[in-house]
């Protein structure tokens, strides 16, 4: 009668030899395991510390390694769905992280770690790359674009165009992009940018300040939209203005108007 010794985690021909030198015949089987390295031994039948005849023998389980398993393709999945698959597997080990993606919608897997395909342990931990959406977008010039052209443009960036009120302008054409919100910076894909369109130059009629000191006569011209360049006559000893150019007319808001005083 022979007591099975403890052979867990032995080499395969240690536990042969040992057997071999108690006269008990070895038969090999394998199983997967994913803590024994391959070619040690898992386990016994009969086991560790059982009575036997020697001629009954001894049946090794010897580990051929972890059982792997594919990793499948998850793109385009959601996080969620993804997770499920992944545990019915077997894998639950599982991390993420983020990124922009240009095709996928935000909580859709892009990619994992270790690739799709590879051949893995169930122990393995596999990191998910999870979309955060379209990255956001930077805002463009639209300025002095004709209104088909500033929406091909943001069309073209993935950004929409709303149209505002006209507003004056003394810079841009009529008809052209004078104004945008936001005009700089970075918004999200998708959204709106609101664009005024110009309506030309505004036209304003000069009021007349001659008999005005010079002091009330900026104050009234720049009420009136203008900027003032004042003259001083002879010296400047008065502080009435008895001339003005341009007088009795229209101009442009923001244009300079001379006062003459003396």
């Amino acid at each position: 009668i022979i007591r099975i010794p403890s052979l867990s985690g032995m080499l395969q021909s240690q536990a042969v030899a040992q057997l071999d030198d108690q006269g008990i015949p070895v038969r090999i089987g394998t199983a997967y395991d994913d803590e024994i390295a391959i070619g040690r031994v898992v386990d016994s039948q009969p086991g560790i510390g059982e009575n036997i005849m020697k001629f009954q023998g001894v049946d090794l389980i010897v580990s051929q390694g972890p059982e792997l398993f594919e990793v499948p393709d998850l793109t385009g999945k959601s996080l969620e769905q993804a997770t499920t698959v992944l545990n019915e597997i077997g894998f639950q080990d599982l991390k993420t992280d983020q990124a922009y993606s240009e095709s996928l919608d935000k909580g859709e897997v892009i990619s994992s770690s270790p690739a799709a395909g590879k051949e893995l342990p169930r122990k393995n931990i596999i990191t998910l790359t999870v979309s955060k959406g379209h990255a956001p977008v930077e805002v463009p010039s639209l300025t002095g674009l004709s209104k088909d052209a500033a929406q091909e443009k943001l069309e073209s960036l993935g950004l929409k165009l709303n149209t505002a009120d006209s507003i004056h302008s003394a810079v841009v054409e009529k008809g052209l992009i004078a104004a945008q919100d936001p005009a700089t910076g970075t918004i999200e894909y998708g959204s709106t940018v609101s664009v005024n369109v110009s309506e030309g130059p505004e036209y304003v009629e000069i009021p007349s300040v001659i008999g005005q000191s010079v002091d009330e006569a900026t104050a009234i011209l720049e009420a009136a939209g203008f900027t003032v360049k004042n003259h001083n006559v002879f010296g400047g000893f008065s502080q009435t203005v008895r001339m003005q150019s341009p007088l009795n007319q229209q101009a442009v808001r923001g244009s300079e108007i001379s006062i003459y005083a003396f």
